[in-house]
């Protein structure tokens, strides 16, 4: 009955949703199809790219003919992603020793980094309308 009373008002008031744009990320250049592709979104620099718990969306997918296609709802806004391909499916990168990726990595504007991941700065793009972006997987 709460949720009634307040649906109304909202309605009564004029309230809209805030819009929402799709954004298509096309990943290319996987080295096979095992295990799945996980993209997080970050929309701001806190945590970019490895502490995923300050993504505010996370997807994962199937690997199809070395390809997977990813879509996200988000409000207009500046946001950067970080792709891995989770060869394992452990829902992590794995590092060697050294801190380098084991497995597959890209980011938001295909970014690289210089001796570690791509600065958020780097990856970050404008979302204002409805995008789709073509990004390349990269092994070390």
């Amino acid at each position: 009955m709460k949720w009634i009373v307040v649906t109304l008002v909202f309605l009564l008031l004029g309230f809209t949703p805030p819009p929402s744009h799709t954004l298509r990320i096309e990943i290319s250049g996987l080295k096979n199809n095992k295990g799945q592709v996980i993209v997080d979104v970050f929309s701001s620099r806190r945590g970019y790219p490895l502490e995923t718990e300050y993504a505010i969306g996370r997807k994962k997918i199937s690997i199809v003919n070395d390809n997977a296609v990813i879509s996200f709802e988000l409000p207009p806004g500046e946001y950067a992603f970080a792709i891995i391909h989770d060869e394992n499916m452990n829902h992590i990168l794995d590092q060697n020793i050294l801190g380098m990726p084991k497995e597959g990595v890209a980011a938001s504007n295909n970014a690289e980094g210089f001796m570690g991941p791509p600065s958020y700065e780097k990856a970050k793009f404008k979302l204002d309308k409805t995008m789709s972006t073509q990004i390349s997987m990269l092994y070390l």
